[in-house]
């Protein structure tokens, strides 16, 4: 592109584009890490359901097992268990929370990245 003012060309370099630029790249990569977190703690709830129904499935043997012979060494075997199924459920309410955070923290990237689009349109 030239300017001409009436006696001489003055050459003039410049482009017009649209760069997304380093903000783009950043929400975008926001937005990875949060669907990367939330499938990481997806498996953990998983991993987590099931060994909250093995621990239920053991208290269910203790419980079995100190109806048919009531004494002092089964009573202490269920409470154990029954202490050890309470922790795994904890964990797994623990887990839950976490779960509903990452879905929120991905929607909320997500969110943030379509307004970047929708801002930028010309």
């Amino acid at each position: 592109m030239w300017f001409w003012d009436g006696k001489s060309f003055v050459p003039i370099y410049f482009s017009l584009h649209r760069e997304k630029g380093k903000k783009q790249e950043a929400l975008s990569s926001q937005y990875f890490k949060a669907t990367k977190k939330q499938i990481v703690t997806k498996v953990k709830v998983a991993k987590q359901k099931d060994i909250v129904v093995k621990k239920q499935r053991k208290l269910l043997g203790a419980e079995k097992t100190h109806a048919d012979k009531p004494n002092k060494i089964c009573l202490k075997l269920l409470g154990q268990m029954r202490f050890m199924c309470q922790k795994a459920e904890k964990d797994m309410q623990a887990l839950e929370q976490l779960l509903n955070i990452d879905n929120k923290a991905k929607l909320i990237a997500k969110h943030e990245l379509k307004k970047f689009y929708l801002k930028g349109r010309l």
